[in-house]
């Protein structure tokens, strides 16, 4: 697989630690480069940290975006704002420590130096009262396109002069706020608890409204219920970066036994229990996509390899060993595809085991 300028020039970056000019890169490789940090929970390293909080490299960034990162805290967070005025878009999802320090007098500061934001999302921010309200409006005003909102207790009222796109994804209501009536597009989070009745009359309500998107939170094993349900029919499944309870991702697993291609990646959930589980039921995977799942090694793709005939089989930033491509020469003769190496070289295989796998399957591997 041929590798971009940008990849090779990263990965020498992290072989050879050259940190001592990269607050001076332009601002689509400083982005891309905090991503592989937290991708490969490097945030947290000595030279990663001095890089990222030094005042001259996130002073002209537009965007911050952080998934399931368990290394952003704070003060780092603190850090990457502090000298900046350009900022646009911050997201945050499951960072663990970045904690109820983001307050109400906190958003201020944050919207008061950049106003020229334009997307906020602040899901789970329990600290935040009125006054945020207040401050985002006063401070970006008609700048603001999409804005996430904290779950309310009470019924609360949104305002925006010509506020068109409204994202309320990540939080549950059980009264819908009251919307400005020049919305078009409401994207919002349900989970069966709501009055659907009102719910439905409250979006009536809307002049404007023309893109509803409903977001279901399955909250048990429904969403597959056995052989005779509608997930054992399922074919194809990608699912990535989503916050899935094993209770669900098990009931995947035994439910959707005609599964042929799957994806997980970048999931936390995913690991060698869901694998073995997989392995004994989906016995038609031939595709298999486990990029990032931290959790997953060599004994739950010796699992998976055993029972599945695999054919395509993606690996980055997992656990697995050498062990793992012996096993998949094994048991999986005809595999054509497997992709393994990240910017950091994780997980490493010798080029012995690659080489087994090789000349052990029956089409030419491309590794």
């Amino acid at each position: 697989m041929v590798k971009s300028l940008f990849n090779i020039c990263l990965s020498a970056v992290c072989q050879h630690q050259l940190n001592d000019h990269l607050a001076l890169i332009p601002i689509e490789c400083k982005q891309k480069l905090l991503e592989f940090f937290t991708n490969h929970d490097q945030l947290a390293a000595l030279d990663c940290d001095r890089l990222v909080s030094s005042p001259t490299f996130a002073d002209n960034l537009t965007e911050l975006k952080f998934y399931l990162s368990e290394d952003l805290s704070d003060s780092m967070l603190a850090a990457l704002t502090a000298n900046n005025k350009r900022l646009e878009r911050i997201t945050l999802v499951e960072c663990p420590r970045v904690t109820d320090k983001v307050t109400s007098l906190g958003i201020r500061f944050l919207v008061q130096r950049n106003p020229n934001i334009h997307c906020l999302y602040l899901n789970h921010c329990r600290s935040l009262d009125d006054q945020a309200l207040y401050d985002i409006a006063y401070y970006v005003g008609e700048r603001l396109r999409s804005y996430d909102d904290f779950p309310p207790a009470v019924q609360f009222k949104i305002y925006g002069f010509n506020l068109r796109d409204i994202d309320l994804y990540g939080n549950y209501f059980v009264i819908l706020p009251e919307l400005p009536p020049t919305v078009h597009s409401l994207r919002l989070s349900v989970n069966g608890d709501e009055n659907p009745f009102e719910l439905v009359r409250s979006l009536q309500a809307q002049p404007y409204l023309k893109s509803i998107n409903l977001q279901l939170a399955v909250r048990d094993a429904s969403i597959v219920g056995g052989a005779k349900s509608q997930g054992s029919r399922l074919r194809s499944l990608k699912i990535c970066r989503m916050r899935i309870t094993y209770r669900v991702l098990f009931a995947i697993a035994r439910g959707a036994r005609n599964l042929i291609d799957l994806e997980t990646s970048q999931m936390l959930s995913v690991d060698d229990r869901f694998l073995a589980i997989l392995g004994e039921n989906c016995r038609q995977l031939r595709c298999i996509n486990l990029n990032g799942c931290r959790w997953v090694s060599d004994k739950g793709m010796a699992a998976l390899a055993r029972r599945c005939p695999l054919r395509e089989v993606r690996i980055r930033g997992t656990a697995c060993t050498d062990k793992s491509i012996y096993t998949l020469a094994q048991f999986c003769p005809d595999l054509e595809w497997i992709s393994y190496a990240d910017y950091s070289g994780r997980p490493k295989f010798t080029d012995k085991a690659l080489q087994f796998l090789r000349d052990s399957c029956i089409q030419k591997v491309i590794c």
